[in-house]
């Protein structure tokens, strides 16, 4: 893409049913909506051919983000981890119907067992992310790694986690910047830098610096002038899609306003 443009994630109605979302989504001036592939809007094959006429009949365009919910890629235990894979691997491929542009891919998670097997939940979502790799790749879907807070026990939250990460993983795996998240782990303007050529997909919140709020944007304590020019100026050209949970249409035009 040319230019930059917003987006919106449809996590902020993620409570309300699968046909409530359309209708809402109907409503906004965007043209790329981020599904949420969870909860009421999980996707099956009828939603996504539901879909696909809303995209065609709106001009809309899609991305996907990975069920979160209970999610862990680097679990130890081996039949939790198939049934995890094997539900991610259903979103991929359903992904792949809906002509998607980016699927947003959480890493793993630390477990206790990592205290007694170090560096085994460093492993476990090694293999994980190179075998949905592999499936992304065999049904055409482009997948992209999501930062993720300190607040959370993620196995990859700060820059020097993901600088590991990329020397270890030895795939090409792009990657989804989180304004929100990097703020939390103060490192915003490290990511841009360290990861330029990393990066094809940008979520926006805000939040006050120490929880995962996905407050609107301008309601927490991020500094948007900032984070606008750095986005201008780092080349990125792309989507920057809106993941608050309130406010949503203002967070909307505000976040086009900043970036104009």
């Amino acid at each position: 893409m040319a230019d930059l443009e917003v987006g919106l994630s449809t996590l902020f109605c993620l409570g309300e049913r699968f046909e409530r979302m359309l209708k809402l989504i109907e409503g906004f001036d965007v043209s790329f909506v981020e599904l949420v592939d969870d909860g009421y809007h999980e996707l099956s094959e009828e939603r996504v051919r539901v879909l696909r006429r809303l995209a065609e009949a709106k001009g809309i365009r899609y991305g996907v983000h990975t069920p979160f919910a209970g999610v862990n890629i680097a679990t130890p235990i081996r039949e939790i981890r198939e049934a995890t894979l094997n539900r991610l691997k259903r979103s991929i491929t359903n992904a792949s119907q809906l002509d998607c542009e980016v699927w947003v891919l959480h890493p793993g998670l630390h477990t206790a067992l990592d205290r007694f097997y170090p560096n085994l939940d460093w492993r476990m979502n090694l293999e994980a992310v190179e075998e949905l790799i592999e499936h992304a790749e065999e049904v055409g879907v482009t997948i992209s790694i999501e930062n993720t807070p300190i607040c959370i026990p993620f196995i990859l939250r700060t820059v020097e986690h993901f600088k590991k990460f990329y020397v270890d993983l030895k795939r090409d795996l792009k990657m989804t910047l989180d304004i929100g998240h990097a703020h939390i782990n103060g490192e915003i303007r490290e990511f841009f830098s360290e990861f330029r050529d990393k990066i094809i997909y940008i979520h926006a919140h805000d939040n006050d610096g120490k929880s995962d709020l996905h407050q609107a944007i301008g309601y927490g304590t991020i500094n948007w002038e900032m984070v606008a020019n750095v986005i201008k100026n780092s080349g990125y050209r792309g989507v920057i899609t809106v993941e608050s949970v309130e406010h949503v249409e203002e967070s909307v035009k505000r976040l086009r306003s900043l970036l104009s």
